[in-house]
């Protein structure tokens, strides 16, 4: 076990810090190799990645678009919908049906002339 530092001679206490700095030496080569395989994998994950991102929002982009004239039929359709349905309420049924009544009797004889 090694001697507390008071102890040591002046070799000693070079050689524990020649062995301290080749720790401390490690432990950053560890650090730094861990630190560029990290943006190593980043930057793997942003080039794998971003197509996929930029081709689904391109995609998004055309279904919104699709959208977009789905709901400009789907109004032009209720606009005409809209507009049948006031000129058939404008219609005076009561009227037409007389008028077919009317019609009606005006045949009538004729009809019979071809039975």
């Amino acid at each position: 076990m090694a001697r507390p530092i008071e102890e040591m001679n002046d070799h000693e206490l070079l050689v524990e810090l020649v062995k301290g700095q080749k720790k401390g030496n490690t432990l950053k080569t560890i650090l730094y190799i861990l630190g560029i395989a990290a943006v190593l994998v980043i930057i793997f994950a942003i080039g794998t990645l971003l197509p996929r991102l930029l081709t689904t929002m391109d995609e998004l982009s055309t279904t919104m678009e699709g959208i977009n004239k789905l709901m400009v039929n789907a109004d032009n359709a209720l606009k005409e919908a809209d507009t049948t349905l006031k000129s058939i309420d404008a219609i005076d049924f009561e009227s037409l049906n007389q008028a077919i009544q009317d019609f009606a009797k005006v045949i009538q004889p004729l009809a019979n002339l071809f039975h």
